[in-house]
């Protein structure tokens, strides 16, 4: 007879499956209008609080210890793994955060460190898009930022990155749902105009 241990990875392998499987009989554009709905959804349910300047800061409400005693100190956790986990982050963390939990494509490495990689959110936004949402949100141009646009060849008019940097409100949860609703909106692609 199988242990629990065994029985739960068994069920995450299933899981893993399904996920697979969801990713790959959808378009880009469809991954990114249901990342924008699911960072919504963890808006709504104080899973995500906005913040602007923080990429991912992870809060567990869970005994630490307890679950890195679970995993080998160099092993990647599943970010499902997480059960109580609440994230304080920008609007790239919040699409990070949501691409995995409908995905299955990211890791936690410690409990404290979200492992960020530009390739992930590829798979459903265009960089286009991922400049301008992170512009809008922090209401700074994203794309200066050498680091972040270094080997992307997208060009976006001065006046396309104003309207950008404009559209955030004061509340940085208002701005994150505003950005996301115009995902949707916008069939997978962030246009910029007044929130």
């Amino acid at each position: 007879m199988p242990t629990t241990l065994e029985k739960t990875d068994v069920q995450r392998k299933a899981d893993l499956k399904k996920k697979n499987e969801l990713f790959k009989s959808m378009k880009k554009k469809q991954r990114a209008v249901a990342v924008a709905k699911d960072v919504l959804k963890q808006l709504r349910a104080k899973k995500i609080i906005a913040i602007r300047g923080d990429y991912v800061a992870a809060e567990f409400a869970e005994d630490e210890e307890a679950l890195e005693s679970k995993f080998d100190e160099d092993e990647n956790i599943p970010l499902e793994e997480i059960t109580k986990i609440r994230c304080h982050c920008c609007a790239i963390g919040a699409t990070m955060l949501s691409f995995s939990r409908l995905f299955n494509r990211m890791f936690v490495n410690s409990v404290c460190n979200i492992v960020p990689d530009r390739e992930t959110l590829s798979q459903a936004f265009s960089w286009r898009t991922i400049v301008l949402m992170e512009s809008a949100f922090e209401g700074t141009d994203f794309c200066c930022d050498a680091e972040s646009a270094r080997g992307t060849d997208i060009r976006i008019s001065e006046k396309t990155m104003d309207a950008a940097c404009e559209f955030g409100l004061e509340d940085e949860a208002d701005t994150m749902e505003a950005i996301m609703k115009n995902i949707i909106k916008n069939d997978g692609e962030f246009v910029p105009s007044k929130a």
